[in-house]
């Protein structure tokens, strides 16, 4: 499930704020069990807005943090690693990725 705060932030996102810009996944949780919910459940509402999503994610546990800073080296690694993806992962010419979603309507 997603926070509240969360929801009301994509209830009020227009379908073309998303629509196909490069997207990737930073969450974070106290452990890694429900890493893949978070992940599965996101990945689901972003093809609703039809945004060009990064494979991978990157999670991050309450234990990689030591006074309020990432100190964990491989979460350090992978946030690079994202933001090198979604760098290589430029917006499609035009700004369309395939069909339009369902979201934006078809007709």
């Amino acid at each position: 499930t997603f926070t509240g705060a969360l929801k009301n932030l994509l209830d009020l996102t227009p379908i073309e704020a998303l629509r196909a810009k490069p997207v990737g996944i930073v969450a974070m949780g106290a452990t890694p069990h429900h890493y893949l919910g978070v992940d599965w459940q996101l990945r689901a509402v972003l093809a609703w807005f039809g945004a060009r999503v990064v494979p991978t994610s990157v999670y991050l546990e309450s234990a990689h943090f030591r006074d309020g800073a990432l100190a964990d080296a491989p979460s350090r690694a992978a946030l690079g690693d994202l933001v090198g993806a979604l760098l290589d992962m430029p917006a499609t010419a035009g700004g369309a990725f395939g069909p339009p979603p369902l979201a934006a309507g078809r007709g």
